[in-house]
């Protein structure tokens, strides 16, 4: 038995209708998970849930387009400190 029900986009209103909408856009689906749809409960965690793992989106992407474009050297230590901190090698 469930606790929270989840929020089906059908049933949203308000907050979380506009949140749903965005997540949707901004990650170009027609589709909300459960995850968002059982943080749907309180409208205030769910935008501020969404608005942090925005931010992080669209931190990486940027990340990741300045990285494509430094010297291959700098590529390739890069691939190897991300490789050895995956594994713990720098304690």
């Amino acid at each position: 038995m469930a606790v929270f029900n989840m929020i089906e986009e059908a049933d949203a209103t308000g907050k979380v209708k506009e949140v749903f909408e965005d997540i949707k856009k901004k990650r170009n689906t027609d589709y909300i998970n459960n995850f968002w749809k059982m943080l749907a409960n309180n409208p205030e965690t769910l935008e501020r849930t969404w608005t942090k793992k925005e931010e992080k989106y669209r931190l990486h992407k940027q990340f990741l387009e300045n990285v494509s474009q430094q010297p291959r050297n700098f590529r390739e230590n890069l691939d190897f400190y991300t490789a050895s901190d995956e594994k713990r090698c720098f304690g």
